[in-house]
């Protein structure tokens, strides 16, 4: 019986070990959620006091990655575990030996092809929003530099108004004190005895001979 062979590409993955400790965890975490930042990570703490990293396959599946296990995205940008020594086995750190036809990228998924088209879409709205930004503020200091010389000008002729019409009350005032001052002189020069004035009015208002002999 005759069985065909074949020989495996020489394809380069991306793989991450874990040495059970929080910051190991932690650097896992964020290496899956920088490409899938809404997929299930869950770090967990054993009783032996080391951290293992929970997460979902692509299969739905329920996979962990704690002490001397490695974690690997494939060329599908799939996320599986593996354990050190099998990983060992297999895999061979990526060198010069390796011609770049022969490495293979991990393809994008199309969810990360989405985030990807989503972040640009984001950049652009924050580009034209900062924009927009500075056009506001370039317009709104206008607008206040406006408005200072506005009200200057309005605070600059109140205060001219105001001035003249307290001299044109103070001239009001002014002829009237000196027309009740007449007034008053007046008065007293009609009272004084001997004034011209009394006189005056004495010879006006008393009777003559000729007006009492009738």
């Amino acid at each position: 019986m005759h069985i065909s062979k074949f020989r495996k590409k020489p394809v380069v993955i991306q793989a991450e070990p874990c040495d059970g400790s929080r910051r190991s965890a932690h650097k896992l975490q964020r290496w899956m959620w920088q490409h899938d930042p809404k997929a299930h990570v869950v770090i967990s703490k054993f009783v032996d006091g080391s951290y293992q990293v929970e997460f979902r396959t692509t299969d739905g599946n329920l996979a962990t990655v704690g002490k001397d296990v490695w974690l690997i995205r494939g060329t599908a940008g799939e996320f599986y575990p593996c354990k050190s020594d099998i990983f060992c086995d297999i895999y061979d750190p990526a060198g010069a030996g390796l011609d770049e036809t022969d490495i293979c990228e991990p393809v994008p998924t199309e969810r990360e092809r989405d985030l990807t088209a989503e972040v640009q879409q984001l950049r652009a709205e924050a580009a034209r929003l900062t924009e927009e930004v500075t056009l506001l503020r370039r317009d709104s200091r206008e607008l206040l530099d406006l408005l200072y010389h506005s009200c200057r000008l309005g605070i600059e002729r109140k205060h001219s108004d105001l001035v003249a019409y307290t001299r044109r009350c103070a001239r009001r005032v002014e002829r009237r004190g000196l027309i009740v001052q007449g007034a008053q002189l007046r008065r007293l020069t009609a009272e004084y005895p001997g004034s011209p004035l009394r006189s005056a009015t004495a010879a006006t208002t008393a009777p003559n001979d000729e007006e009492m002999s009738r």
